[in-house]
């Protein structure tokens, strides 16, 4: 008759098939994220002339974080696409905030973000709409493959 393993043996073997069905599955899945996300926001758009570049950060020199804000949000794509050329030729600058004086971005990563990813969705609603399910998909499985790790854990620490 064959000798039963215990607990722990058998608990440590159920977490390792569950890592084993996870790794790849999730490697995939970021795999095939990766590629829509590529496919859909643009590599690189063609940088602005240099002096239009020049010309708009001698006007923002001055300017409050909340104005040069202002200013990108009340601006067309085009204009955006200048003061995003603009703010990734200069990085951080130093500018007067709450705290004083401090270095900063010219414009907000985040509203710079959410503005590329709000135009690419706009010339490509269909890989928005895909990448955002794929997105949704790897998420459940982390959750499903949560949920399994801890029935595991509570079923072999009674």
């Amino acid at each position: 008759m064959a000798r039963r393993q215990p607990k722990a043996e058998r608990r440590a073997a159920a977490l390792k098939a569950v890592a084993e069905v996870q790794t790849p599955r999730l490697a995939g899945l970021e795999a095939d994220i990766a590629a829509h996300r590529a496919a859909l926001l643009p590599a690189s758009a063609e940088t602005p002339d240099a002096r239009r570049i020049d010309f708009l950060l001698s006007h923002l020199r001055d300017r409050t974080p909340q104005e040069i804000a202002t200013f990108y949000n009340a601006a067309t794509n085009d204009e955006r696409l200048l003061m995003e050329a603009a703010a990734v030729s200069v990085g951080r600058i130093p500018m007067k905030g709450p705290n004083g004086l401090e270095w900063q971005p010219l414009l907000n990563p985040e509203t710079v973000n959410e503005s590329i990813v709000a135009r690419a969705t706009a010339k490509n609603p269909e890989g928005a709409r895909r990448l955002e399910e794929l997105t949704e998909i790897r998420a459940m499985h982390v959750t499903v493959m949560g949920h399994a790790i801890a029935e595991i854990n509570d079923l072999m620490s009674k």
